[in-house]
């Protein structure tokens, strides 16, 4: 309703309005919502980055599910999120300064703590404020990405590929997984075309396992992943249904929180995939996927642990996973990873460094070199009194 609300505003003022009742209707959006700060919808224990965690972030009324996916992988490691705030505490002022990569370059983006907001309620109209852990960063972050796309309804609908370069200036690889798993090619790259003598099934699940081997790994090298669904897999009736029974939402991106494989009943090899729906729940009151079914929850204690909450967390089998999600995004940071940036300010360091002592050194000099001018004024001027005593004393001697 809001998303409809700021479009008709746009419409109206892109429009030369001469007429009364082309005003009153602008006034009648406007009214609906009002700016107010951010300190104004919270007592003043909230904070910035204060032990971020994923849960801080809940999707509001635009699409950005994509921005606020990669931004949930990235708070799971809070000096990645750190890296991105120059201003790390919160501001009597409200003015907070972020870092982004634009075009691989480092751009400062600034921005205050007022936020649109319902004016009947103060509910803020995009990403909201979670009143139990009370950090403020989702909300700055959102309104330093609409400050760079132009406004809050401009970021609606995107990739997880251009927030995961802006935000951590790192490679990211995107893999489709109905293309990995239909394409079927020999260890060479080179096509196989499909005969009577080939077993299709077997190298289907070769590429199977080969695909998860990869996501696996990705996960082991805690690479940022997240994942999302496209239309076209949505449309299909066959799989709509199934859709709707686990709760998973069409055209929409999740955050990849672990790739897990677990045996259980001594033999039976369970591939699991943990997700998280930005909007912070679940799209249905009870999930349905195979793991319920099977209730293999109690078959092992981690899985007892890894349950859904109410937080938008659930878990699929690796089958189910597939089957559904079209796209993997994966962030390739690693430990110690240097962007251009960070390898600059590291030489404009070492150099600014180096300037510092040479700056003492030559102080050190200086200040050697006045000393020992004046050593030897005092000393000339010792050795003429002396000179002097030495003459009074023979003038008095012979006198």
């Amino acid at each position: 309703m809001i998303s409809e609300n700021w479009r008709k505003l746009q419409k109206l003022q892109s429009e030369e309005i001469e007429s009364q009742k082309f005003k009153n209707k602008i006034l009648a959006i406007q009214s609906s919502i009002k700016w107010v700060r951010i300190s104004d919808l919270t007592d003043y224990s909230y904070q910035l980055l204060k032990n971020p965690t994923p849960q801080d972030i809940i999707q509001g009324s635009v699409g950005n599910c994509y921005f606020l996916s990669v931004c949930s992988a990235i708070s799971y490691y809070p000096h990645l999120l750190e890296k991105i705030f120059i201003t790390k505490i919160k501001t009597f002022s409200g003015i907070y300064c972020l870092n982004f990569f634009i075009d691989g370059e480092q751009k400062k983006i600034v921005v205050d703590d007022y936020i649109p907001v319902l004016s009947h309620n103060n509910e803020p109209v995009f990403c909201k404020l979670n009143q139990s852990t009370k950090n403020i960063w989702p909300l700055i972050l959102e309104k330093a990405w609409a400050k760079l796309i132009g406004s809050y309804e401009e970021t609606s609908g995107g990739l997880p590929t251009y927030p995961f370069d802006v935000l951590l200036g790192v490679p990211c690889e995107e893999v489709c997984l109905f293309n990995e798993l239909n394409n079927f090619r020999d260890p060479e790259g080179e096509e196989i075309y499909i005969t009577p003598g080939i077993d299709i099934e077997m190298i289907s699940q070769e590429k199977n396992f080969l695909i998860w081997q990869k996501l696996l790994s990705y996960f082991n090298d805690n690479y940022l992943i997240t994942c999302s669904i496209s239309n076209e897999i949505s449309e299909l009736s066959t799989l709509k249904k199934e859709m709707d029974d686990l709760g998973l939402v069409s055209y929409h991106a999740y955050t990849c929180i672990f790739f897990q494989e677990f045996i259980i009943n001594n033999d039976q090899i369970v591939r699991l995939v943990k997700l998280r729906n930005p909007w912070g729940k679940l799209n249905k009151n009870v999930f349905k996927g195979s793991l319920m079914k099977n209730n293999y929850y109690n078959s092992h204690e981690i899985l007892l642990n890894a349950q859904i909450n109410d937080k938008g967390e659930f878990i699929l089998e690796f089958d189910e996973f597939k089957k559904f999600f079209s796209n993997i995004y994966i962030s390739k940071i690693k430990n110690g990873y240097k962007c251009y940036v960070d390898l600059i300010y590291e030489s404009e360091e070492s150099i600014n460094k180096l300037e510092s002592n040479l700056h003492s050194l030559i102080y050190i000099i200086f200040i050697l070199i006045k000393f020992i001018i004046k050593s030897k004024t005092l000393i000339f001027s010792f050795g003429i009194f002396n000179k002097f005593i030495e003459f009074t004393f023979l003038k008095l001697k012979f006198s």
